[in-house]
This record gives C-alpha cells, structure tokens and sequence, in this order.
C-alpha cells in the first residue's frame, strides 16, 4: 500500500505495534470464553489496515504533490462546457439532424468529477474531509462546502482546487430507477446562474471512506422520497412507525427484481426490515432533499418530519403570572410554584422546599387532612385491649391481668444501658410493645413477671426518620419479636423481657384501622426492620412462631380468626415468603461454596422424610453444542442428566424457562435479553445414545464424548418435557395495568417494565418535546399512548381542577383510571455532579419529588415505583446532639417525607438500592428505587440479580445509603456476594459486534449498519491530537496516568516547538486528580452514563473509546443503558440523543423490576397454574418411575405447629391466581369490589361507608381521634416507672443488638447466610 502522507504511514505502523498487545489483553479479560481464543489460535493473525486515516484534503499538505498543475475553475469550465457543446451536436449530426443542430445544444451540461475530495473549512477544524449528506443540514453550521479534483470531458482533463459549493443535485428520483448512483452532481458556485453540473464518479483513496457510505444513504433518501411520494398520492401521512415494516414491504413490492435494491440492502443486513433507525438517523438529509423534491407545503405537513422534529404532538404551555418576569421567548426567569395536592403540600411544607409547593384543591384532592384520606384495608377492623395510664388508679391490678396480645408501653433506654437509639431522635416519651409470652418467676424465687413481646416501631424509629408523619397515633407491627432470646435464671441474667415494674401503660389498639380510631392507637402496617420495608399487616403477624400457642389459646381475642383460607394458622410468625419448590419448577442452584455461577435445573421430584431433591440439569447450549458456539448465555438445553441434592442445597432461587420452537425467528421479549431477570429459554435437547446404537440422522451433528454419542435435537414440549413449568408466553393476553409515566425521557423505564407484560401504557409525561417523541416513536401501539408534553404541574393542575368530560376531551386519565405509576423525578437536584444545589431551579427540581407523590395521591394506583440517584436518600443525624447541619440534613430529608406521605395514605413500601450490573447492564450506574403497592396487592420484591459483580467494582459505588436513628443504614445493595447466573457484561462484550463495522475516528458520521454508530462533539484538530496522544495500552489510560510516562513528556516538548500552542494546557496538566480524557477499559463496565460528553472535563466518565482516536459512539453508551438497537433516538441534534440516553434508567434493571411487578400482579411468572400436589420420592436416573407421575403440590413445614400442640392441616394458598379489577374503589354497598385477592378469599365490605374514590363519604358517622393515650404518657413523669437498673444486651437471630430489649439492628448484607453451608436465603416465590 502506498501512503500519501507521512503522518498517515506514522499513525498506521502505531496500529500494528499496539494491535498485538490489545490482542493480549483482550484475551486475558475473556478467560471465560476459552473455547473462542482456542479456536482463534489455529487462525492465522490478520492486521487489516483502513486505505485511509487522513482528515484533511490532501492540498492541506505542504508537501502536496497536485496531479497536474491546477487550472482555475472558470477557465476549465468554459473549456470543458463548449467541448461538452460540440461533443452534443456532434451526435446529434452523427444521429441524422444536421438540420438542427442548434436546437441540440444541451439544456443542462455535465461535466466530470474524479478523483476528488469535498471539505469544508471552519476556525477550529481548519479544512475537514466531510460527507457530502452534511450539506445543507443543521450539523454542518455552514451551508458552503469546497472541493478539488480532475473535472473532464472526453480527454480533456484539469485540476482545479478549493472550489465552493451550495448544491449537490441527485437524479433519478421515482419508481422507474432503482438507484442514483452515478447521478449526483454539484453545482459550483460559480454555475449558480446556469444549468452546468460536475457529476460525482471516483473519489480519491483519500476521501473513498467518505463517499461510498453517502451513496448508501442517497439511495435511502431516493427511496424515502419515492415511498412518500406514493403515500400522498394516496392520500396518506407517512410516520416514523411506517418504517418499521411498511417501508420494507413497499421496496419489495416496487423493486423486488431489482439487484442493486437487493444490494443495498444487503448493505443494511441480510433479511432486516426494519428501517425506522436509518430514517431518524439521518432525517435531516431526507428533509433537505424532500424540500428540493417536493412541494413545501407536503413537506411541512408530513408526519414523518414532524416527529422528527418534534413538534408533532401538541406541548402543552403553564400559565405564567403577569407579573412574573419572562425571557424573549416568554418562559418565566424563576421557576414556577410546584402543584401539590393539599394532603402533599401539609406533608412537604416544612421543608426547604416547602415554599416553592403550591397547594391546589379538587374534587378529587380533598382539603381535609383526616382518615378519609386514607386507603381502604380490605380488613374488618377490631379492637383489643383497654388503656390505663400511669395516672390511672387502676393501673397496678391491670398489670396484674396483662395477658399476651396486650398492647404496653415502658420507657426508653437511654446511653447508660449502650442503646443505640438517639435520645434526641424520639418523638415520644415511650416504647411500645405487643405482649407474645408471660413469664412467670420460678417456683423457688419470689419476684415479679416479665414478659416477652415484640416491638412496636414509631414512624421515628423506621426510615421515616425524623420527619413528619401524618397521624400520631399510628404504630407499626414489627417482626422484631424477644421470644427466642435466652432468658437466664437470675433476674440481673434475663435478655428482651419487660419486667412488670417497667409498664409504664396499657393501651387499646385498632387492628386494620384508621387514623379516626376511637382506640389509643390503630395498626395496618407491618414494618419488616432488617429489609427496611413495610407491608400490609396480616394476622399471622401478630404473634411468632414461639408464640403459636398464646395466640390460639381459649378465650384469645385472635383465636376465632385463625384457621380461614385467609389467615391459617402457619401464617403466624410468617413475615416472607418462604421457597416451596414444586415438580416442574425450574430453580437456580450453586452446587458447591466455590461455585462460579448458578446453574438453572428443572425439579423433578422434591424432598420427602428420607429423600433429597431430585433436579434436572439444564446445560447452556453455546457451551455444548459445537454448531452453537454464538447462542445467547441464557439459551439452554433439555438434557436427560438427573442428581440428587440434598435439602440443604444452595437453591439460590427460582428462574423461568420456556421453550420455542426451533423455527421462531425471533425470540421475544423478556427471553432475548441475555438472562436479565434469570430468564431462560430452550429449542433444542441432547439426546445421548451408546456409540453402538443410531448415528448421526437428519443433518444434525453427531460427536463422540465417552461412551456415547451425543446430538442436538428440536425439543418437543409435549413428549420430552411434559412437566416443565414454563415461563410465560408474551403473546398470552393477561390484563394489564394501567400506566402513567412521569418525567418518563426517552421511555426506559416505563418501557423496561412493560417489556415484562404487566403494564401497558396510557400517558406519558415529559417536559422536553424531544424526549416526548422519542417515547411515542418506539411504542407499539401510538394511539392507545395519551402524550403530554408539558410540566407535570400543568398536568397535575388540570387533572385535579378540570371535570371528568374535559378530561376525556383534552386526553388526561381521571382518576381511576392509571393502576401504575412510574416515574424517575429530575435527579440534578440531588446528584453530587451538581456543583451548587441552593439554586432556585434545583429546589424546584428537589420539589418535584413531591409532584410525584401527588400524583400518587390523586389517581391511588395499585403499584408505582420512583427512581432516583442515591443521594436522594438522607444519611440524617449521626451525633447525639442536634446541630445545625443535622437540622438542614432533616430540612432536605425529602425522601423520608415521601415514605412518611405515602405511609400515611396506607401504601405498602420496599426501598431498593440497585446497580444497572446486577442484571445485565454493561454499566456501572446505582439507583435508588422506591416501590409500592396498595393494600390487598402483594408487594413486589427486589429483583433477585442475574450477573455477577465485577472483581474490580472497587469505588464508585455505594454498599448502604441512609441512616436510620441507630446510625445503621436504611437500605443496601444485597445480593453482591450471593453467586449469580451470569457473569458480569463488560463494555468490549456490549459491543463485541461493533468491532466489524469500525468507523474509525468517527469523522464520517455514517454507520450503515448501525445507523446510531456515530459521534457527538465536532472533532477539532487540537481535539484529536489531544485523543491520539493518549496510550491505548493499558486499557483505561487518561491523562492523569499518560502524563507520567516519558513519551508523553517528550510528545509534549515537541508540541511546544517552534512557538506553536500547547496540546495541552497547564491547567489540565496540574490537576492533581483529574479522569479527562480517560479511555473506557473494555474488560471492565462502562461508568456512569452521563447526559453530556465532554471527553476534556476533569469528572469524565472515560467517554474515550479503547482503541480507537475517538469518543464514544451514540451507540455504545446506549448498549451501555441497555436500550434496544431498533428503539429510534428522534431530534435533530446527537447532542438530544446522547443527552435522552444519559437520563435513562438502564433497560435491564427497569425490566428485572417489571418482571418482580408482574409477579406481584398475576402471581406468576409461570404459563400454568401453581399445582396442587406435590411428587415426593427418589430420583431416578433413567427417568422417572410410575410413582412420580402425580400431580404436584408446595410443601409446608409443620414442625412448629406440631411443637405447639396442634397438626397444620390447613395449607397455603402461595401463588393462586388473582382476580382482576382494574378500578380502584370499594363500597360497602352490595355491589363492593375489592382489590384483586386470591381466588379462595372473599371480599370484606369496610367498616365505613366510602365514596367513589375509596375515601370516607360526606355522610359517614366520623370517629373521633381520640389519642388519649399518647396525652396521658406525655404528661407522666420518670418517677412514675421503675427504671432499668442494669444494661441489657441481646441477641437475635441474624440480627446483632447492643440496645436494651434487642431493639437496634446491625446487618452487614441483606441475605442471611449459614456460616457452615455457606448458602444464601432467597425471598423467591412464583
């Protein structure tokens, strides 16, 4: 290869010294995929070298060798035109029409353009080879372009040099043609006022790279042009959606002879229809080229450019106060008031954020801050219990008669006894506690009783913090219980019991209450203390395990209610799901402590009294079929392998698997996701036959391995795994909820957990017109999709004040209308890249917070999840004495008062922290998830995590956020040493396909394949010699590191010569720590996606590619946040795409919580029914034997009951069906409907009549609240109880305590793991 630049041969012979090093870099970062770099050893190593690297017209050389001396433009034109004069009429004689010679002359002229390169020229790229679909657009900046080259007619041929140009005309439009290649033409600037044409023929070597990939998109645009025209001949608009498949149908139809159709779109992908990310991509050359075409007025009105634009949908203004001061174009300077409803704005208002809240009453947003507030419980409410104080005379004799399930109260620790709990934090003068066990003294001893109890947590003592929490006399039930701590035989030797002498009071208590209660206090929640959680409270919480008997004894209050289908007795003490496995089930299993990563197995029989788990291997086909080795991680093979494990297996949890067949052309989602959310998929099975029997039959392969032969055969559901439990089918109709989606940005979210099937959407809200069209161009089904584009104050204001018609007409949901609500409110507020966050515009954007929960407040969805960075939640106090940093912290504490606001309306609440890795994402990007549900819903769990973690995660990334009164943390990343199905997804595995469809320096701008495959920032000179001096080797370098190096010192001294300007300035060469101009390592995750790229700023993500002199591709960092290649990035700028990407939420991690939120709904991932026997027996391991082939039932363990006294006979009803009913109201009247509930539950008419909304309605008898109780402990004193005279230390399970009465909790992770197993306890439930 000849080089015609010496910078060019330099750059190369670079490339080959550093290729072999990356080689084995690369081959040390994907030990895991041993069988590829085997096979890559037998292959012989090929270097290809681009033909070109160089930017700059080749005349931008000083030493530039012209390949003839260049002529001016105007003296070769009338040269060549008169020759393209007489060379027309001489054909025209030579044709027979002497006779008119003159009226042959040509009415347009063309002259030859070869070995040619178009330019521009700007102040900060100099002269810059560009593409020739840049002009005329937006991206240029400038609408003149240059070129040089050899323009010719015949043999007569001249060079010419920087030749300006406005127009490059394309020929050949309509059907008739099916290409324009090789009628494209400029037009000078000097042949403006007449018809003389250069038609584009060969390109130098230099400028080919840029060439041949415009041609393949001026034959996207003829085509584009033609399909349009066709569309409004008949009448038609033309959307983005059209694309999709329309466009591919068309081609065929209109061009399916063609051959040069056939190869271009070969060019695109062999069998790929799917045109809608070409069309976006370069949507505005089509719009030039549909202006040049067609008549403006069709242009203006098309749809299609419209969206692309966005201003296809309607954006919906605020109205601003006349005296508020506004900008030119009419927007406010200081944010707008943020609309809350009234209940919010009493729960927000204390806050700094308080003055920027406006409170805005409706129909539907009451003013009255009172129970009728509240969420229906779906539980006859009862009382128990009577008070008696400390300044009630009968408060001795009522100690005397405490009997278990008596509500008491004692006094708080304090320092002295090593309490953890702040003094400070306390709202209350008391503690309170649920009686479980009375423990008398010993026979041989006088002394008093003790009682055993569980604890009963005030807002104060659970992440509420100190915040303000909407009733006073609300108590949570906890499973924070005593009883199986050790009670010693001497008074100074008992743990956890409350002596008599410390009851301070005996207190009434409303169970399923509200705040209008005429008891003391009312419980409806139970607070689940080690995982920070709070769910809806059921009988069985009431009472533990060790207090089975006291719970069912004669005369209990709580006896008569055990026993249902609703509350059997194995539900007391039950908090959490526990993993029954049935025949079918397919689970995921660590088989030894040093296992790598789980493997997925079906259940073939479970654990009898003398049997162990009988399981079925399920093998990972690119691991096993060697005419397979690219099949996705997360496709498996059905094999005849059974073992027995024992019942202390590491059953990390369940996993879904389903089978397609064999033909499916494409598999859906959530099975195509590479195992995001454990999910699996199968189409074939091994089948294993002695070497003397069969042989290789039908095309499949047949190999050898030990003593048999093994080949890989299409799986039949019906005859090889008849009792596999499925996984779902995504094309089953289910019902759906009902979606809203707030703040949604380019849809990730929201489309992430629709991925799973559970939600299907009707509203999106977004205050960015971009971002708005974006979500609309990759729903499914626009129509059924209501956007609004607009502030969601503007929506929240019309929701609450306009009536139910004018809802309807101006396409906002009425309340009861939205089951689900999600959203991930603006985060600048709160993210620590946000240099000073006392600005007015980041407290309105910390307000929204509370737009959010109004939201929740006026349409009261069955589930909804918000999304945040971690540092929306609080760390609160950490000394013992208040100061004033800890009294801003507690003004800031936004996300305590959201837990306290939706506590209080009677939502159940599960706190997530969660990194994009964990399932999937090639990221490294925490978030914090608040998700909740409404009573008679299950809650939905956290996700259990699919891939395993990085070894270098190192920082960056937080364990624990929050702090609770103890000083522990309120919730953390669980599962990170849990053993994982999958391992990590570094980012040169995201992208491992983009390694054959290298653009290079990016400098083209054109990616056919992938048409988002494009860089951001306009590349300047300074800039790229910036990014090549840069090491590739090792991966990861910056600046910070390349300016050690000694070649770095000497690149920089040589750029210092001759007076010429620094590569790099002082001030960047002196940060101490700086990560500009970091290269992204591919062996390891992507960091955070940010919503910019600015490669030179000192917090750079390492937006640097690895190894090639450019940043990062559009495309990349959306393989990093996990959105699909075909989803469409609409706007004109990728500065928009680049910034929709950034404030996304990672795909996988939103599709993992759509899958937990489907569970929750339909209560299974599974196609069938849970069955409803169970197989008990042995494996066997040729099959399975008669016995076995019964149906199938969970298992319960009865050892508890049986300990008690009493035989279960009753069994749960885990994972029956739910009836649906997609409005959220209840009426006592006859015609009630409640919530969905299990199939074997009957509804419960609420105590109260209620409205249409589920509220107390105007006519209702109100109870008063009385909260006698907590005025009477208030005004006791401490000399009126027995202080504690010793500290007390306890311990309680998993949960470590230093706090008298075992009240504080200390936990390192959030599985609880058996030090002499080693495995990992799981909530996990289908």
């Amino acid at each position: 290869m000849t080089f015609e630049e010496d910078g060019l041969l330099a750059e190369t012979d670079v490339a080959c010294a550093v290729v072999p090093a990356m080689l084995d870099q690369e081959s040390l970062a994907l030990k895991a995929s041993s069988p590829e770099i085997d096979r890559a050893k037998d292959d012989p190593l090929v270097i290809q070298l681009p033909e070109s690297t160089i930017v700059n017209p080749r005349s931008a050389a000083t030493n530039f060798e012209p390949p003839m001396a260049a002529t001016r433009e105007r003296h070769a034109v009338d040269v060549l035109v008169g020759l393209a004069e007489r060379l027309s009429l001489d054909r025209a004689s030579e044709g027979g029409h002497g006779a008119k010679k003159r009226s042959c002359v040509p009415e347009f002229v063309y002259i030859d353009l070869n070995d040619f390169e178009i330019y521009t020229e700007t102040p900060d790229t100099r002269l810059r080879l560009r593409s020739l679909h840049l002009l005329g657009t937006s991206t240029m900046g400038t609408n003149q372009m240059f070129f040089d080259g050899v323009l010719s007619v015949g043999t007569s041929r001249f060079y010419v040099q920087r030749v300006p140009f406005r127009e490059a005309p394309v020929d050949r439009y309509g059907t008739e043609f099916d290409s324009v290649r090789g009628n494209i033409s400029i037009r000078s600037t000097l042949n403006e006022g007449r018809e003389v044409y250069y038609r584009l023929g060969r390109p130098s070597k230099v400028y080919a790279r840029f060439f041949e990939p415009y041609l393949w998109v001026a034959d996207l645009g003829k085509h584009f042009i033609d399909f349009v025209d066709d569309a409004v001949d008949r009448d038609r608009d033309v959307r983005v959606s059209h694309f999709r498949l329309l466009f591919a149908n068309w081609l065929q139809k209109t061009h399916g002879k063609s051959s040069a159709v056939a190869a271009w779109r070969a060019e695109y992908g062999v069998g790929r229809d799917d045109f809608a990310p070409a069309v976006v991509a370069y949507g505005d050359y089509l719009r030039k080229e549909a202006y040049g075409v067609m008549a403006d007025r069709v242009v203006r009105r098309l749809g299609f450019f419209r969206e692309v634009q966005s201003t296809f949908y309607k954006t919906h203004k605020p109205v601003v106060p006349e005296d508020l001061p506004v900008d030119a174009s009419g927007r406010p300077l200081t944010p707008l008031p943020t609309v809350v409803t009234p209940y919010m704005h009493h729960m927000f208002k204390n806050l700094a954020i308080g003055e920027y809240l406006q409170s805005t009453p409706g129909k539907h947003a009451p003013t009255a801050i009172d129970g009728g507030l509240t969420l229906p419980q779906r539980r006859t409410p009862f009382i128990t219990g009577a008070s008696a104080s400390l300044s009630s005379p009968s408060l001795a004799h009522r100690i005397q008669d405490i009997q278990p399930g008596d509500l008491i109260s004692t006094l708080p620790d304090d320092a002295t006894t090593g309490s953890k709990w702040l003094s400070s934090a306390e709202k209350s003068a008391f503690w309170y506690a649920l009686v479980h066990r009375v423990i008398d003294p010993p026979p041989h001893k006088r002394g008093e009783r003790s009682f055993h109890v569980v604890w009963l947590y005030r807002p104060e003592h659970t992440p509420c913090g100190s915040m303000e929490f909407p009733w006073a006399n609300e108590l949570f039930m906890c499973d924070h219980c005593t009883c199986d701590e050790e009670d010693g035989d001497d008074e100074e030797e008992q743990f956890g019991s409350i002596a008599e002498s410390e009851v301070a009071g005996i207190h009434s208590i409303e169970w399923f209450g509200s705040p209008d209660t005429t008891a003391d206090f009312f419980i409806r929640q139970t607070y689940l203390h080690g995982e920070r959680s709070w769910v809806q409270l059921k009988l069985g919480h009431i009472f533990c395990r060790g207090s089975v008997s006291e719970a069912l004894r004669a005369g209990s209050v709580f006896a008569s209610h055990f026993g249902t289908s609703r509350d059997p007795v194995e539900s007391i003490g039950a908090f959490e799901k526990t993993p029954d496995y049935v025949v079918g089930d397919t689970v995921l299993v660590a088989r030894s402590r040093k296992s790598p990563r789980s493997e997925p197995y079906e259940v073939v029989s479970v654990p009898g009294l003398d049997t162990d788990f009988c399981l079925r291997q399920l093998l990972r086909r690119h691991e096993v079929d060697p005419k397979a080795p690219d099949a996705p991680p997360n496709e498996l093979v059905y094999t005849d392998n059974t073992s027995e494990i024992p019942k202390t297996a590491r059953i990390l949890g369940r996993c879904i698997v389903r089978i397609f067949p064999e033909t499916t052309k494409a598999i859906p989602s959530p099975y195509n996701r590479d195992g995001t959310g454990n999910v699996f998929y199968m189409t074939h099975r091994m089948e294993k036959t002695p070497k003397t029997i069969g042989s290789d039959i039908d095309g499949h392969l047949s190999s050898k391995a030990g003593d048999y032969n093994i080949r890989f055969l299409p799986l039949d559901t019906a005859t090889d795994a008849p009792r596999l439990r499925q996984g779902f089918n995504p094309s089953t109709p289910v019902p759906r909820l009902r979606a809203m989606e707030l703040f949604c940005g380019c849809g990730n979210l929201g489309r992430g957990i629709e991925d799973a099937g559970a939600t299907e959407t009707r509203c999106a809200n977004d205050i960015w017109p971009v971002a708005i069209h974006t979500f609309m161009a990759n729903v499914a089904s626009p129509d059924r999709v209501q956007p609004f584009i607009g502030s969601a104050d503007t929506l929240l204001e019309r929701a609450i004040c306009s009536s139910s018609s004018s809802l309807m007409t101006a396409g906002i949901p009425a309340p009861g209308d939205i089951d689900f609500i999600s959203g991930g409110s603006p985060c600048q507020g709160f993210s620590s890249l946000t240099a000073n966050k006392a600005t007015k515009q980041q407290y309105k954007n910390r307000s929204m917070v509370a737009s959010f929960a109004s939201f929740v407040d006026l349409y009261r969805p069955k589930f909804g999840i918000l999304e945040n960075v971690p540092a929306i939640v609080s760390n609160g106090g950490k000394t013992g004495t208040s100061t004033k940093k800890d009294h801003d912290r507690i003004r800031e504490d936004i996300f305590g008062q959201l837990i306290c606001s939706l506590l209080g309306l009677g939502y159940q609440l599960r706190i997530m922290l969660g990194n994009a890795w964990m399932y999937g994402a090639p990221q490294r990007r925490q978030r914090v998830f608040l998700i909740f549900a409404a009573p008679g819903y299950p809650l939905p769990d956290v996700p259990l995590p699919s891939h395993a973690s990085p070894a270098d995660l190192g920082g960056g990334s937080q364990r624990t956020v929050g702090r609770l009164a103890t000083g522990e943390w309120i919730t953390g990343a669980g599962h990170e040493d849990m053993v994982k199905a999958f391992p990590f997804v570094s980012a040169g595995k995201a992208t491992a396909d983009l390694s054959r469809i290298s653009i290079g320096d990016g400098i083209v701008d054109i990616c056919v394949r992938q048409p988002d495959h494009r860089i951001l920032p306009r590349v300047t000179d300074q800039f790229k010699a910036k990014m090549a001096a840069i090491p590739t080797q090792p991966y990861g370098m910056g600046l910070m590191q390349a300016r050690h190096l000694t070649y770095f010192t000497k690149l920089l001294a040589a750029s210092a010569q001759g007076g010429g300007k620094p590569l790099f300035s002082k001030r960047e060469l002196s940060l101490p720590v700086t990560r500009a101009y970091m290269r992204t390592n591919p062996s390891r995750l992507f960091q955070t996606v940010r919503t910019s790229c600015v490669v030179a700023d000192a917090w750079s993500a390492g937006e640097m590619h690895w190894h090639e002199p450019r940043p990062l591709s559009v495309l990349e960092v959306r393989r990093a946040q996990g959105l699909p290649d075909d989803d469409v990035l609409v706007g004109g700028s990728k500065v928009d795409q680049w910034k929709m990407v950034g404030n996304a939420v990672a795909r996988q991690i939103a599709l993992a919580l759509g899958l937990s939120l489907r569970e929750a709904w339909l209560g299974t991932l599974c196609e069938d029914r849970r069955p409803a026997k169970a197989v008990v027996g042995a494996c066997e391991r040729e099959g399975m034997g008669e016995s076995n082939l019964t149906t199938t039932m969970t298992t319960t363990t009865t050892t508890m009951m049986t300990a008690h006294g009493y035989s279960g006979t009753e069994k749960t009803s885990g994972g029956l069906p739910f009836r649906q009913n997609r409005i959220f109201q209840t009426s006592v009247h006859s015609t009630a409907t409640v919530a969905s509930v299990p199939d074997t539950e009957q509804p419960v008419a609420d105590a109260e009549p209620k409205d249409a909304t589920g509220r107390d309605s105007p006519g209702a008898l109100k109870r008063s609240r009385l909260g006698s109780a907590s005025q009477l402990l208030l005004d006791a004193t401490d000399d009126d109880v027995v202080q504690p005279k010793y500290r007390r230390t306890a311990s309680h399970g998993s949960i470590s305590s230093s706090r008298s009465r075992s009240r504080s909790i200390d936990i390192g992770t959030s599985a609880d793991t058996d030090e002499d197993e080693g495995f990992v306890l799981v909530r996990s439930d289908i």
